[in-house]
């Protein structure tokens, strides 16, 4: 259990990068900053790894990996920002 609180607070600190580095950016800003793009998306990869290795958390896998698919497909087609905004 007590490496589970672990993982657990290391899901909360990617989630709140993840947080502070897509506040405020539209989609086009995110598609043009290939260095703050690959670190959002590495804060989802951790977020996504730390919840496999949580045996007690089965549900925020899936939750997880949902989120993480739903970022892929909303880089690729969404042409809104975070907000609804057009850019």
């Amino acid at each position: 259990m007590q490496r589970d609180l672990l993982l657990l607070e290391e899901m909360i600190d990617a989630a709140e990068q993840a947080h502070l580095l897509g506040r405020d950016q539209t989609r086009d800003a995110l598609l043009s900053d290939r260095q703050r793009r690959d670190a959002l998306l590495w804060n989802f990869t951790v977020m996504g790894e730390a919840a496999a290795a949580a045996h007690h958390l089965p549900a925020l896998v899936e939750q997880l990996r949902s989120v993480h698919a739903a970022l892929g497909s909303a880089l690729d087609s969404d042409p809104t920002g975070p907000t609804g905004e057009r850019p």
